[in-house]
């Protein structure tokens, strides 16, 4: 049972919008974490602050979500566990603790939030990250470079979060369950997404993306394919996803390096960010 199920939210429908204190809570509570390579600790502060707020509140569901699976905690244990063999000790210990309370955290989020609302919570972070991204002309273009960073750092970091949100849009946009703002904000997620992950230059992220909505794709449709016919369909899937974003990756690996290495380029192509530095 989530907290949609336990508590009728105060405000109801702001153009079919539903506002309630859940979606908020870990709206701000992720969309925090999007900035932590900008602004290094007031998201971690966020977040953390967040997470309790909400565990206080619903302390029943929380622990129930924390121990309704111990898959993810075997990695919360070894992280805990390399602490005894690093040869920093104090860093890790302070990673581990960060990645058991992550880890708990995000188990209540799931346990919280309805599939629905959880995609609809991360496209909204990520929307805002991207209009802080272009908000600041200093931070929208790498200094004498071509890829785009964002405020993510790096045009890989900046890449892997427009793959993020493409596929967040893509399953918001073709639910029709969904209300009519959420999916015209879904929409602008695509379009925007696909524009930024082109700036980005982000070749890996878009043969990753491509890929994991191809298997998505496949695993919604493959029940309308006589049983027979599936373990065809299946193996020719996993070929051409073998191969294919390997081809587009080396293709596009060698129009980069010759448009880095073409001396009309002045100043010479830079796709290292150079923020922070």
């Amino acid at each position: 049972m989530t907290l949609h199920q336990v508590v009728p939210p105060a405000r109801q429908n702001v153009r079919s919008l539903a506002l309630d204190f859940s979606w908020w809570i870990w709206f701000v509570a992720t969309g925090a974490l999007l900035f932590l390579d900008f602004i290094r600790t007031l998201p971690v502060i966020v977040f953390m602050a967040g997470s309790l707020i909400y565990v206080l509140a619903r302390p029943g569901l929380a622990i129930k979500a924390i121990f309704s699976t111990w898959v993810p905690w075997i990695y919360a244990i070894f992280a805990a566990l390399s602490v005894l063999w690093s040869q920093f000790p104090d860093w890790t210990l302070r990673a581990s603790i960060q990645y058991i309370f992550s880890t708990g955290a995000f188990l209540v989020m799931a346990h919280a939030l309805p599939a629905k609302s959880f995609l609809t919570v991360f496209l909204s972070a990520l929307l805002v990250a991207d209009a802080a991204s272009l908000a600041n002309p200093a931070m929208a273009w790498n200094t004498q470079g071509l890829a785009m960073i964002g405020i993510f750092g790096s045009k890989n970091s900046f890449g892997l979060v427009q793959a993020f949100l493409i596929q967040f849009s893509v399953w918001v946009l073709l639910d029709r369950s969904q209300p009519r703002l959420l999916r015209g904000l879904a929409a602008i997620g695509v379009v925007g997404g696909a524009f930024l992950i082109t700036a980005a230059i982000a070749v890996g992220a878009i043969a990753a993306l491509l890929g994991a909505l191809a298997c998505a794709f496949l695993a919604f449709n493959l029940g309308r394919f006589p049983p027979r016919s599936r373990i065809i369909i299946l193996c020719g899937a996993v070929l051409s996803l073998r191969y294919c974003p390997a081809s587009l990756l080396c293709l596009a690996t060698n129009s980069s390096r010759q448009a880095c290495s073409s001396p009309e380029r002045v100043p010479p192509c830079r796709t290292e960010p150079r923020f922070g530095t």
